[in-house]
């Protein structure tokens, strides 16, 4: 006897869930749109970012729609990696995980919509926190560039007894002194060409040892303190026309006298102190010999001890030198990020984190709450079987947890690859206010921070979820799971 095939019960639970032609399609679109819109972003040379004064709709959408096609993505593999897992566990004598991997899969909480959202919204969150974090990190460094130190003073003539008194205010470590000749002077090579260049007198070796952690400064500065066997001046030229590192047989006329120039380096700048062209950088100590030319310095880079305070050490050389200006990276990082275009990137990502935190925790409730009816009825029947409250959470936990796992990791993933595009194809440092494009980072203070507020979200809603079951996991609730 054969039963016609309308008449037969049918598992929709066990069916492959893959949805109808129109999802597919859409499905299929979106990830398609997502693969070309990186495929140009790729092929395209770095643009400019937010400080040209346009929106480019290719920037503005690629991140979104990498992030969606990810999403689903996910929500299509997670199913197949739970029912693997699902077989894995069916050898187990104990129920909880088989049947919470079989949950997981053919009854997921709250159903698909929910899981997608999930998945997206941990994405952007994660997204939004890389590229934070890559500002942040970016504009740091130009503030360490351009203060040249940890901290700096500039204002009044510093002489030799106001340096001294500098290096003694606790959390010093070392002082460096730098000052500009104010008179132009002239740089004759062996073809007969002249240059005019400016000159900047340093403290070289105190120089050396205050920038030894600042980025692009130039390893040259320490051999400017001694000259030459042949009596040369050691020189740092920074942009000088057809002058280049190794340099001989140039002469320096300053004023009234004349020395012999060789160039032990060269580069774009000396953080802190200068960056302008045509710059001769010599140690103050081997000018005042053969060009006999004292200087006057008024700027000081300081480098603090481990652990020192720089707003403390900062507030003590204040009192030091009445009418200092004092200024520490953190001061200039804030003027960086006083660009309308980096206080908007800055302030847009801190948002996006703050939603995506706060939709995570929205579809996590609204997870559970959707999965409370069959959730229930299937408590009120494990209960009569003799289940045990420890179970019962368990159950729970397997709703959200496969979901909840791999919204992070594809989450990371995602958080991760795009800013890594955008960074390759949009120049970046009109948000940091110059230097190079800054590296790709992850804060770990804020990652670390991001993943216990996702998990410690996952696991109060399982909890209260739980207990909610058990209330009512109520015998009429099991009278509608036996109809």
């Amino acid at each position: 006897m054969t039963v016609p095939r309308t008449l037969r019960a049918e598992r929709r639970d066990l069916a492959a869930g893959t949805g109808g032609p129109w999802r597919r399609t859409a499905e299929l679109a979106v990830i398609g749109v997502a693969a070309l819109a990186a495929v140009l972003l790729a092929r395209r040379g770095v643009v400019g970012g937010a400080g040209d004064g346009g929106v480019d709709p290719l920037v503005a959408a690629t991140p979104l729609v990498v992030a969606a096609a990810a999403a689903l993505v996910a929500v299509r593999v997670i199913p197949l990696l739970a029912r693997g897992l699902e077989r894995l566990l069916s050898r187990r004598r104990d129920l909880v995980p088989f049947l919470g991997a079989a949950r997981a899969t053919r009854a997921p909480a709250g159903g698909v919509v929910p899981a997608l959202a999930l998945v997206l919204a941990v994405s952007v969150g994660a997204s939004s926190a890389v590229l934070l974090s890559t500002v942040d990190a970016g504009v740091a460094r130009q503030a360490h560039v351009e203060l040249g130190a940890d901290l700096r003073v500039s204002g009044p003539a510093l002489g030799d007894e106001t340096v001294t008194t500098l290096r003694e205010v606790d959390g010093v470590a070392a002082v460096a002194t730098a000052a500009r000749v104010p008179e132009i002077a002239h740089l004759r090579s062996p073809d007969g060409k002249t240059r005019s260049v400016q000159v900047v007198a340093v403290d070289a070796a105190d120089l050396a040892a205050v920038q030894a952690g600042v980025p692009d400064a130039p390893p040259a500065v320490a051999e400017l303190a001694q000259p030459t066997a042949d009596g040369a001046l050691p020189a740092l030229a920074l942009r000088v026309p057809d002058v280049a590192a190794g340099t001989t047989g140039l002469v320096l006329d300053l004023q009234d006298e004349s020395a012999d120039v060789v160039v032990a380096g060269a580069s774009d700048q000396v953080p802190g102190v200068i960056d302008a062209p045509s710059t001769l950088v010599l140690d103050a100590g081997v000018l005042a010999g053969p060009l006999d030319y004292a200087t006057e310095p008024r700027t000081a880079l300081v480098a603090l001890d481990g652990g020192a305070d720089p707003a403390q050490v900062a507030a003590a050389l204040r009192d030091a030198v009445p009418g200092a200006a004092v200024d520490d990276r953190t001061t200039v990082a804030a003027e960086l990020l006083e660009s309308p275009a980096a206080r908007g990137i800055a302030t847009g990502a801190r948002v996006s984190v703050a939603l995506a935190g706060v939709l995570v925790a929205l579809t996590v409730a609204l997870t559970l709450v959707l999965a409370a009816p069959d959730r229930e009825r299937l408590l009120a029947v494990l209960r009569s079987m003799g289940a045990r409250r420890s179970e019962s959470r368990g159950l729970v936990a397997w709703e959200v947890a496969p979901w909840a796992l791999g919204a992070l990791v594809v989450g990371a993933l995602v958080g991760v690859a795009v800013p890594a595009l955008l960074r390759a194809r949009v120049d970046l440092t009109a948000l940091t206010g110059g230097g190079p494009q800054p590296a790709l980072t992850v804060d770990p203070v804020l990652a670390v921070g991001g993943v216990v507020g996702f998990v410690a979200t996952v696991v109060v809603g399982a909890v209260l979820a739980s207990v909610a079951g058990r209330r009512g996991a109520t015998p009429e609730r099991l009278r509608e799971a036996a109809e």
